[in-house]
């Protein structure tokens, strides 16, 4: 992870930034104060500057993992910003908004799906989103997906059980998968 307010006179970094893919970034914000603080960083900008060097005419979804926070579709102009306690940490998921429904966080791993999830897939002529989970026997892993104007119809799974439902932000939908034994779930959801 790279520290993006290390060059504007911060004494401790406070902001990190660690590139999964192109269009998926993993970043850090920490209070590393004695007091309550706001922590930002700006989506797109210069990298020296505090800011994540992302297409600032892109969109951007944004996904805190310790709170299960959707922070919103963000403009690449925007500024990704948390109240955080004093040694506290914010662990937020960015990632480019697609033309096709995308997996935009899990609940498994900090890294919202880099570890737990693999062969994520869209397939424009089914209409379906696949990958694989790494799934604990007994713990329900949850996937957070952006429908991006499509709507989930159905979920499919091999080597487990699965539940499609709606997330309480709209447009989004939360795949639920569980085993009783650790296992390589294979999923499907079906769109229209």
């Amino acid at each position: 992870a790279r520290p993006l307010d290390a060059f504007i006179g911060a004494a401790d970094p406070q902001v990190y930034d660690l590139e999964l893919a192109p269009d998926w970034h993993q970043i850090a914000l920490y209070n590393t104060g004695a007091a309550k603080a706001v922590v930002s960083t700006a989506i797109s900008g210069d990298r020296t500057e505090n800011a994540v060097g992302l297409d600032p005419k892109a969109q951007y979804y944004a996904y805190e993992f310790w709170t299960d926070t959707y922070l919103g579709r963000l403009p690449g102009t925007e500024r990704i910003q948390r109240e955080l306690n004093p040694n506290c940490c914010a662990m937020i998921s960015l990632r480019k908004v697609q033309t096709h429904p995308q997996v935009i966080s899990t609940d498994r791993h900090i890294l919202q799906g880099w570890v737990d999830l693999a062969d994520v897939r869209w397939d424009a002529e089914a209409k379906t989103l696949t990958g694989t989970a790494h799934v604990i026997g007994g713990d329900p892993f949850k996937i957070v997906l952006a429908d991006n104007g499509a709507k989930a119809l159905s979920a499919e799974a091999t080597g487990g059980r699965c539940e499609i439902k709606a997330h309480p932000v709209a447009g989004l939908s939360c795949l639920t998968l569980s085993a009783d034994a650790n296992a390589d779930v294979r999923w499907t959801v079906k769109y229209r």
